[in-house]
């Protein structure tokens, strides 16, 4: 059966769970008296004989401290009531006295848990007591615990420093755990995030002493704080929940017995109502009982109570009511209505006295709500409040007093209280001047700067006079008296001078002075980057915004940031200058026009440099020149301030070396110089304002061009901008061609040229490329005069003029700053002065081939005006321009693919141009023979040639057209009808010419018109060379036949000479030819014959138609055959006895050499005349070309015919001819097209190995 307590005091029934130490229930004491343990330390009843804990025997209190101590001793449990009871009264006292030194412990904590007593809710001497039993048991204390509690005992810990820092401030576990909980009861509340889940691990925790008090936390307002995180406690998060419980099982069982106690039993009904709609279980069995007790907490006397129940049923009505009430639970309250947008703040105001609690609740809302609407709209912006917080700041403004405030001293308020209301009150307040004249009395009896700081932080208020704080604010000269402290102070005045508020003149002067003596000190000693940052901006704010400290602080700075007589320190302040910005934007000074102040650019100009330099301009410039060379060890310095000053105004610094158009060269010259120092050993310092420019003009750069340079002035010149233009660096880029050309090009071996000035030779774009440069490069890449080094070296810069030569485009270049489109005419007139140095200049190089840039070039500018090439070239050198070209085409396989196909055809053009209207058949031949060159304008030769040989199909033929139709009848046939195709335009539409020709010619014809109808009766028994050309080659002769008809049928029957008539009748009826090339041609040469023979007659008068005559005789007997060849042996013979060269005596060798086969005889004779006379030939040909080329092409066919091949029947005959046509052909106009017909037949497997080898002889002779 439960044993039945009652409490010994009041007597009352204690509940059945009672355990010993409990507290009675109803009057919060003891329940019974009870005595410690000698052994276990724990209470039993001091009635019992032994220990209801450990057994031990129960002995009177004055033997606890003394069996504590033997316990250390190691007494045994069994032992110890004895061992006590046997010590002696001197012993007994000894340990006494050593337990009591241990006890103070105790007792120093039991003291810190009295102190927070008016902090929590369980009353009585519970919490003294835990702290007793908790620490009692650990008697004797080891040598640090007592240490520690000997230097607690010297810091006189009040329960503030309790409350702030607990666990530095006692040794007792409980009592941190209480000074916890009582801080965070604190108003306002000092959240700690950790808190969330440590309310829930203390409840869990069986062992933890203080487990109702945290339990009891959740009925105070501030467990209504929107950071305090319920998820632990929702998400049953926590390691000492066991056997399945959740958080609520935990609070449930340490909040239910609470129930119990009246006077904590509407605090637990707030916790728990709280407790469980946060969870959301408003649906438990007991959630309508705890919300009745929770509601009678509306009416209870505690404010905190009050206001957490106001608080959890949202009852405003409390909530006003706890605001208006000096109470600190009036501090939540008021941060409510705050926080809830409510109106009601504005009438707590009016309806009563601002009270403390208020006013913090105030200042904290301000706080946040400006971080909020920073974060949002920016830094340095703060919103717009209701009048309510203005007038609260009056109201405080009244109450101060010279002692107290709410009624207080000021001596119990600390330093950043004060700070904070006085910077409300000078924030928000509108003040009467008394009002605000008392204020800042306040702060000069306390010495205080910091709360001065607040007022002169915030705008300027009207009406209002600041010159007093100002100059109380500012003018402290004993700030100056340490370096350190000097420097503290200047950066104090950061958020004063923001508001607006400046030192005076006498102050400036003061702080200059200050920076004279000191200036090493803010370099070298170790202060924090935000410290240097606030000095320097106060320096920028007093510097743009301030009239009595603007020009003297900046001119002071300015100097000592130029003196690099004091290098470290001028490199220190040029650095932090430059850094911070002090003269990035404007300064004030007072115009001398009419003595206003006005704020005025830091750039270089006039009122700069009245202001800083003393009207001096040559003051400036020296500053400027010594700066320029002097490096920056913190990364910028001096001459990047003054960079920016001279950029901002690029006309500024230029005008102090120029006076109109006159250029003062002394300070220019030494401006440059200075620049040549500074870019040798500072890379690219001084870069930009050498390159600066206005209105396109460039002023250091236009001085740069006026003397004579050496490799220092190059060198400058290698620094100029990419984006440099116009006529001053054209002027620039002569001044260095003539430094570099000078003494035979010496210059291009130096280091010099070497590192900077090919660099100036390096374009990306044509168009920024001066065109005074293609002289240099002409005259530095020309391969006939100098080293191959230096002509590498110019053919790679210059080749960028050749980027579009496959478009046949000459480049765009620049000339004084303008666009400048290379042609014909530069090329010829500009880049050579006339045509004869430009001839001579192209005759000496074109034997380099279009490999050389320059012939490409020129060639390109020739092309820009092709037409003009003819009239441009003397006529007395058109033959060496033609020569020069023709060499180039030939040439051109040396060169890449690209250039041949770009180049062959321009010079295809030129010599088209240069040759027009010509009659010279080797100039003809010779662009003719360009077709086998290169495919690329193969067609336009063959066009050219037909235009050439033939003409117009509409134009009469001329005498020496005639022969050109049929001379290249041979290269046309063999080749199948690839080469020479305009032939076939002969066969088929040329004929009418023919007629119209021998039809209106009044000379005697007969013999070309013999020659011509031999040549093509010739072609009618010819087969195919080889069987793939066998049907081309027939279709040819079919043409030739269909030709000869043509010929035949229009041509006047009475211009045919007999002989002629007779051979084409006897060859058409001699059954050698094929069926329908006969069909063809039959029926008009015999008719044809019937004309001329009516009467069979045979007229032998004279040599030519014997030997005609003769070539019609097949079938003549034998005796016959011997007479005529006799006849004709004797006939030649006296020919080569009496031969001379002239037109008839050529004209008869070549009818001898086209009938060679009218005999059967093998008889060289019939061309031996040439051979004796072969030199004089050589000339009389040359100049009678129409003569020629029947007696070369005669020869040709001859060295074709199979017939006259080795062994074969005209075998002598043909070696002859082989020899022959060799000595007559050799470099004549006609020897390339021969060469290459002779080489494609004799490559075209059509002959027999010997025969090849003849024609090749041949071929060979030719070539050499």
């Amino acid at each position: 059966m439960a044993e039945v307590i009652y409490c010994e005091s009041c007597h009352t029934k204690q509940p059945n769970d009672w355990q010993q130490g409990d507290l009675c229930i109803d009057c919060g004491s003891s329940v019974r008296a009870d005595v410690r343990c000698v052994w276990c330390a724990d209470l039993t009843p001091s009635s019992g004989n032994f220990c209801k804990h450990c057994g031990t025997e129960v002995m009177e209190d004055i033997y606890f401290g003394p069996a504590r101590i033997l316990k250390s001793l190691g007494v045994s449990q069994l032992e110890l009531p004895a061992k006590v009871k046997e010590l002696t009264d001197v012993k007994l006292s000894q340990h006494q006295q050593t337990y009591n030194k241990h006890y103070k412990v105790i007792q120093f904590c039991k003291e810190q848990a009295y102190m927070l007593e008016p902090y929590l809710l369980v009353k009585g001497d519970y919490a003294v007591m835990r702290v007793e039993n908790d620490m009692i048991s650990q008697i004797p204390f080891p040598d640090n615990t007592l240490k520690t509690f000997d230097e607690l005992l010297k810091k006189d810990i009040t329960v503030e420093k309790l409350l702030q820092d607990p666990l530095n401030n006692s040794l007792s576990s409980t009592v941190f755990r209480l000074a916890e909980i009582a801080n965070n009861r604190e108003y306002p509340y000092n959240f700690h995030p950790y808190w969330c889940k440590r309310v829930l691990y203390e409840v869990a925790d069986p062992d933890f002493p203080v487990r109702m008090e945290m339990a009891l936390w959740l009925s105070h307002p501030n467990s209504f704080d929107y950071r305090f995180s319920w998820e632990p406690i929702k998400t049953n998060d926590c390691t000492k929940l066991k056997d399945g419980k959740t958080s609520l099982d935990a609070f449930l069982d340490v909040l239910l017995p609470v129930l119990d106690i009246a006077y904590l039993k509407p605090y637990a009904g707030v916790a728990l109502v709280h407790l469980l709609d946060k969870l959301e279980m408003s649906n438990h069995v007991q959630y309508d009982y705890f919300t009745q007790i929770a509601k009678e907490a509306l009416d209870h006397h505690d404010p905190d109570l009050v206001l957490g129940a106001a608080l959890l049923f949202n009852d405003k009505e409390k909530i006003i009511l706890i605001s208006k009430m000096d109470k600190p639970a009036c501090y939540n309250a008021y941060s409510w209505l705050l926080t809830d947008n409510s109106d009601s703040y504005e009438k707590i105001l009016t309806d009563s006295k601002l009270n403390e609690h208020q006013l913090i609740a105030l200042i904290d809302f301000v706080k946040q709500d400006d971080i909020n609407f920073q974060n949002e709209h920016g830094k340095n912006v703060v919103g717009v409040y209701p009048d309510a917080f203005t007038q609260a700041a009056n109201s405080l403004i009244r109450e101060w007093g010279n002692t107290t405030l709410f009624g207080k001293l000021f001596s119990t308020y600390s330093d950043d209280k004060i700070n904070s209301y006085v910077n409300y009150a000078a924030r928000f307040s509108t003040p009467t001047q008394e009002e605000w004249d008392t204020l800042i009395h306040f702060c000069k009896n306390r010495e205080d700067r910091n709360s001065l700081t607040k007022i002169l932080s915030h705008r300027v208020k009207k009406d209002i006079n600041y010159t007093e704080a100002a100059k109380m604010f500012f003018d402290v000269p004993q700030c100056y008296s340490d370096e350190e402290k000097g420097y503290e102070f200047i950066a104090s005045w950061l958020p004063v001078v923001e508001s607006g508020y400046y030192p005076d003149a006498e102050v400036i002067q003061k702080l200059i002075n200050f920076l004279r003596f000191t200036q090493t000190f803010l370099q070298y000693r170790a202060f924090e980057k935000v410290f240097v940052q606030r000095v320097f901006e106060v320096f920028r704010l007093l510097i743009v915004y301030s009239e009595t400290a603007s020009v003297p602080l900046s001119k002071y700075i300015i100097h000592a940031s130029l003196d690099i007589r004091d290098y470290i320190n001028a490199d220190y302040f040029g650095h932090k200058a430059y850094l911070y910005g002090l003269f990035r934007e404007t300064y004030v000074a007072k115009a001398p026009e009419d003595g206003n102040y006005y704020s005025y650019p830091f750039q270089i100009d006039k009122d700069f440099i009245r202001n800083f330099f003393d009207d001096d301009n040559e003051k400036l410039v020296n500053s400027f020149v010594n700066i320029l060379p002097v490096g920056a060890g913190y990364g910028n310095n001096a001459f990047d301030l003054m960079s920016n000053w001279i950029l901002k105004n690029p006309y500024g610094l230029p005008t102090m070396v120029i006076e109109g158009k006159k250029v003062d060269f002394t300070l220019g010259y030494k401006i440059l110089d200075a620049f040549k120092e500074s870019m040798k050993f500072i890379k690219e310092q001084g870069k930009e304002i050498l390159n600066m420019q206005n209105a396109g003009s460039y002023h250091f750069l236009n001085i740069l061009h006026h003397r004579e340079w050496d490799g220092n002035d190059v060198f400058l010149f290698y620094h100029k901008s990419d984006e440099a233009n116009g006529i001053t660096i054209q002027k620039c880029y002569d001044r260095f061609v003539e430094w570099l050309t000078k003494d035979n090009s010496v210059n291009f071996y130096t280091e010099v040229m070497e590192k900077y000035g090919k660099h100036c030779l390096t374009f990306n774009d044509t168009k920024r490329m001066p065109l005074s440069l293609l002289k240099l490069w002409y005259n530095q890449a020309d391969t006939n005069t100098m080293p191959t080094e230096i002509v590498e070296f110019y053919n790679a810069k210059f080749s960028i003029l050749l980027r579009e030569e496959h478009r046949k485009e000459l480049p765009m270049m620049q000339d004084e700053g303008i666009g400048y489109h290379i042609s014909f005419y530069y090329v010829t007139e500009n880049l050579f002065k006339g045509e004869e140095e430009f001839s001579k200049w192209f005759m000496s190089h074109y034997g380099n081939g279009l490999n050389d840039p320059l012939v490409r070039f020129v060639l390109l500018g020739l092309n820009h005006a092709s037409d003009l090439i003819k009239n441009y070239i003397a006529e007395e050198r058109h033959s060496q321009m033609h020569n020069a070209l023709i060499y180039l085409v030939h040439n051109a396989y040396k060169s890449d693919k690209y250039i041949q196909e770009t180049y062959v055809k321009i010079i295809y053009d030129l010599l088209l141009n240069l040759n027009k209207d010509t009659n010279d058949i080797d100039v003809i031949v010779d662009i003719w023979g360009l077709k086998d060159v290169h495919y690329y304008i193969a067609e336009e030769c063959e066009e050219y040639a037909e235009k050439m040989f033939i003409g117009d199909e509409n134009t009469p033929l001329t005498k020496e057209q005639l022969p050109n139709l049929y001379n290249y009848l041979s290269d046309y046939y063999y080749s199948g009808g690839t080469d020479v195709r305009w032939v076939s335009h002969v066969l088929n539409i040329q004929h009418n010419r023919v007629i119209d020709y021998f039809n209106n010619c009044e000379e005697d014809s007969s013999i070309v018109l013999t020659n011509i109808l031999k040549l093509l009766v010739r072609f009618m028994g010819k087969e195919g060379l080889v069987n793939e050309g066998e049907s081309i080659q027939k279709r040819i002769r079919s043409d030739i036949s269909s030709h000869i008809a043509r010929l035949i049928e229009g041509i006047d029957k009475d211009k045919f000479p007999k002989p002629l008539v007779k051979y084409l009748y006897e060859y058409v009826t001699a059954g050698t030819l094929d069926f329908f090339l006969q069909a063809k041609i039959e029926n008009c040469i015999e008719k044809l014959y019937e004309h001329h023979f009516e009467e069979e007659e045979e007229e032998d008068d004279d040599m030519y138609n014997m030997v005609i005559a003769s070539s019609a005789k097949k079938t003549v007997n034998s005796a016959e055959a011997m007479a005529a060849q006799s006849s004709l042996v004797a006939e030649l013979s006296t020919f080569m006895a009496t031969f001379t060269v002239t037109r008839e005596n050529m004209q008869k060798v070549t009818q001898y050499i086209n009938g060679y086969k009218d005999s059967d005889t093998d008889n060289p004779m019939i061309i031996t005349p040439l051979t004796m006379k072969i030199e004089e030939s050589r000339n009389w040909l040359a100049e009678n070309t129409d003569v020629a080329m029947e007696l070369y092409q005669a020869i040709y066919m001859a060295i074709l015919d199979i017939d006259t091949e080795m062994g074969a029947q005209y075998s002598n005959f043909g070696a002859m001819c082989r020899m022959v046509f060799g000595q007559l052909v050799k470099n004549t106009l006609f020897a390339s097209s021969y060469q290459q017909g002779l080489e494609a037949m004799a490559n075209s497997g059509a002959y027999t190995e010997i025969f090849s080898d003849g024609l090749k002889q041949v071929v060979n002779e030719l070539k050499g």
